[in-house]
């Protein structure tokens, strides 16, 4: 998976395509395999801080940590692709301000270890 830097301009409502800030991202490869905690390949992070750990929480699903409070519920988008099997799912969500968790299910909607192979993981702050 090849990912591009870019600068994405802030919009509003009030003030469409302007504002010149920069969108905040993170992208990361993650690889999990048996019970062990997933390893991750950082390939970009301008978030503003680093990762703390990544950790398994029980079967399926995993735990990122920051080291600073830089995600916001209300705005942070978590995007992921790349299961194993092709009737399996990886989802994320931002659950604190310095969390986000990620799960892999089967084809049965069965939380699983074993099936992220290469999986991306993309964060994003307007």
């Amino acid at each position: 998976m090849l990912f591009h830097k870019r600068t994405v301009e802030n919009s509003s409502a009030a003030n469409p395509g302007n504002g010149g800030d920069t969108m905040r991202i993170f992208q990361a490869i993650i690889n999990q395999a048996g019970t062990a905690d997933p390893v991750l390949t950082i390939v970009n992070n301008t978030l503003g801080a680093a990762v703390s750990s990544c950790t398994r929480s029980s079967a399926g699903n995993y735990v990122l940590d920051f080291a600073a409070n830089v995600l916001n519920a209300n705005e942070t988008i978590s995007l992921t692709n790349g299961i194993a099997i092709g009737s399996g799912v990886l989802y994320a969500e931002t659950t604190s301000s310095s969390q986000v968790r990620f799960s892999s299910t089967n084809g049965f909607a069965s939380f699983e270890d074993d099936i992220i192979s290469n999986a991306s993981l993309m964060i994003l702050i307007p």
